[in-house]
């Protein structure tokens, strides 16, 4: 093994990074200094530690008769990884049985599942990552379209970037600068006037509001009101959300078609003129007994529920199911497909349909997607749903918050020395704003004054 490996403070942890369930193909990751001789003692032979990719068979028992697996292997030996540690990054067939099997296995060889976010906490600790590129990784996770995407890649290649890193250096020496002055009255030798420091404090706050993400720009975006569109299967959800989706929308439209399991993830779309968004989700109806009613689509969407600020539930003329009390109160419910009657008589009317068993009154709308019937009363009323009252926390976790949080500190330290109070109250929310744009760091900014402040002195001093 490397020194690197032997090195690695961590034990070895493996994850599934492949969408569960059958698929062409299942990808295993496993990080640590256990990767390359737990993947050996499954090939039957030594791995070669260098990078390469090796075609090769898994043996997932160690008796006789057990599976044997077809697998490519990419090896990156640490600290050349995306951890910094041995990674092997293994490719096999994909099924349940068989990545749960593969898992027994790898958990019998002395390697632990990963805790969600592990992968990424590791490349940081390791000083593979930096602060904002792991924020973009949440960025990336988090993100609800195409432009999202855009902003949270770049973010995640570029780091934190050669301007903020100026911007940092520029506060260090101007924190320096304060330093050094304050155990002198202006006039004195080493004293440092107000009017010295008060124009570098304001050249360095111009300088970060030219790199600083506008905050109104990204809070039209982030605060937008998302409403989960949740029904049965083929109820018209897709249909729907493509009708009311913005022309000016980058993602393509959904993928409508008669037969079940079309939609399999929730997919965010821009409507209302860009002023709220649908998530288009796959068709569900909740049983009694499940809390939440949302069980195999998974934890994804789960978890989009939970972040919703509302929710729509959409059921067809044909299939009148009513919005399950298990989910609480729908913001309406939408019968969809009006236009069937048409050709059945039979299909009931909106008044016919049976009430919500949800815990308060839910406005029903019935609509046509094929006529455009109802899509105008509907959008209207998506439309009234409020801010999102997840942005200040979605914010506060998303690339460019610690940004703000610093033009807050320096925005208080020029108001502070417009108003001639003490440089230490001055020198304070300048050394906030140092921490804000790189925190991981703030243990060493006395150690950076230290080494500016001695540097200004003259050689031989």
């Amino acid at each position: 093994m490397s020194l690197a490996s032997l090195d690695s403070p961590f034990d070895s942890i493996f994850a599934l990074s492949s969408p569960p369930g059958l698929g062409e193909r299942g990808v295993v990751r496993i990080s640590g200094p256990q990767a390359f001789e737990v993947i050996s003692q499954l090939v039957g032979g030594q791995l070669p530690r260098e990078r390469r990719v090796v075609e090769t068979r898994l043996k997932l028992s160690r008796g006789a008769g057990g599976p044997v697996l077809p697998a490519t292997l990419l090896c990156f030996p640490g600290p050349a990884s995306f951890t910094g540690e041995d990674v092997i990054e293994l490719h096999t067939l994909s099924s349940p049985s068989l990545m749960s099997l593969l898992g027994e296995s790898l958990v019998r060889e002395g390697l632990r599942a990963a805790w969600p976010g592990e992968f990424s906490r590791r490349a940081f600790t390791n000083g593979k990552l930096d602060l904002a590129q792991a924020e973009a990784i949440m960025a990336l996770i988090r993100a609800r379209d195409q432009s999202e995407m855009a902003l949270a890649g770049a973010a995640l290649r570029e780091g934190a970037g050669a301007s903020t890193m100026r911007l940092r250096e520029g506060l260090l020496d101007l924190l320096g600068l304060l330093e050094a002055g304050m155990d002198f009255e202006e006039g004195e030798t080493g004293g440092v006037s107000r009017d010295e420091w008060i124009p570098l404090l304001q050249a360095e706050r111009e300088r970060l509001r030219g790199i600083e993400p506008g905050r109104r720009l990204l809070e039209e975006r982030f605060s937008l009101p998302s409403i989960l569109v949740l029904g049965p299967p083929n109820a018209g959800k897709t249909s729907l959300c493509n009708a009311l989706a913005d022309s000016s929308a980058a993602m393509p439209p959904g993928l409508v078609a008669d037969f079940e399991g079309t939609t399999r993830d929730v997919r965010w779309i821009l409507c209302g003129g860009g002023h709220f968004r649908l998530g288009d989700s796959p068709g569900r109806v909740p049983k009694e007994n499940e809390k939440t009613g949302l069980e195999q689509e998974g934890r994804i969407l789960e978890r989009e529920f939970r972040a919703s600020d509302a929710w729509i539930w959409v059921s067809s003329v044909e299939r009148c199911i009513p919005p399950p009390a298990a989910l609480g109160t729908a913001l309406c419910w939408v019968v969809s497909k009006a236009d069937l009657r048409d050709e059945d008589p039979h299909l009931g009317c909106l008044s016919d349909l049976p009430p919500p068993q949800g815990p308060s009154y839910v406005e029903r709308l019935e609509v046509s997607v094929r006529e455009g019937r109802g899509l105008r009363a509907l959008e209207e009323r998506l439309a009234r749903v409020g801010r999102s009252g997840a942005f200040e926390e979605e914010w506060s976790a998303l690339l460019g918050g610690r940004l703000v949080a610093a033009g807050k500190a320096l925005d208080l330290a020029l108001e502070l020395a417009m108003s001639g109070l003490p440089t230490e109250m001055v020198a304070s929310e300048v050394q906030e704003a140092i921490t804000c744009l790189k925190p991981e760091a703030s243990s060493k900014i006395p150690e950076e004054l230290l080494d500016r402040i001695f540097s200004s002195f003259c050689l031989g001093k």
